[in-house]
């Protein structure tokens, strides 16, 4: 019997997913996971994600963030939520609450930080706290080292101070993980152009035809 229940739940959820009752298809799914004996719940965490965005959808901004939390709670490493938080928060004016939200990310799913990356800039800027989002890519890049778009945050922060030798570096760093990777190749070769190194110029584009161009050809 709990297995022809639990294949009766796995239909209802398809059902309820149709007709966009996610309420209907998170409560299908408790009942599935309690019949199949299944621990990880983590799947459900996409119901709570849509019902936070629905709330948001509506202005019923404390109510979205209490589904996004539960979506968390569901699967720790779900990055959309930690975003949903942030904005839930930003929309009702709460930059502070909104930055702390997004910094999260950074335990959450650092791979995924480049989501908040845009958002922190803009609220720490408004806060006048720029200056922390150098340590936040820092913070992401203990985590996972290969981030670009930490590395990339880096090398903007560089130039901006005027560091276009430390930028450079970084963005080298960059195209050796991956050479096809737009935004270094534009920073480098803006770098470039604007100090007049057109030598280096031709040199970054003919090393990325170079190493994208099968060997066959």
């Amino acid at each position: 019997i709990s297995g022809q229940r639990a294949v009766a739940a796995k239909n209802l959820i398809e059902l309820y997913e149709s007709m966009e009752r996610f309420e209907d298809a998170y409560e299908a799914g408790l009942d599935y996971f309690e019949q199949t004996k299944n621990r990880d719940r983590s799947s459900l965490s996409k119901y709570k994600l849509k019902l936070g965005d629905k709330r948001f959808s509506e202005g019923e901004f404390h109510k979205a963030r209490v589904e996004y939390k539960e979506a968390l709670k569901l699967d720790p490493t779900c990055a959309a939520a930690v975003v949903g938080i942030g904005d839930a928060y930003e929309k009702e004016g709460r930059l502070e609450d909104a930055a702390k939200a997004w910094k999260r990310i950074v335990d959450v799913n650092p791979k995924k930080a480049e989501l908040v990356f845009s958002r922190l800039q803009k609220a720490l800027f408004d806060l006048g706290k720029f200056g922390e989002i150098e340590d936040l890519y820092r913070k992401v890049l203990e985590k996972d080292k290969n981030n670009l778009g930490a590395l990339t945050g880096l090398a903007n922060l560089a130039e901006k101070k005027g560091d276009k030798l430390q930028a450079e570096e970084i963005y080298y760093n960059i195209l050796e993980i991956k050479p096809d990777y737009r935004p270094a190749l534009v920073g480098l070769l803006k770098s470039y152009r604007e100090q007049n190194k057109l030598s280096e110029a031709v040199q970054v584009i003919n090393r990325t035809v170079e190493i994208l161009t099968p060997a066959d050809q």
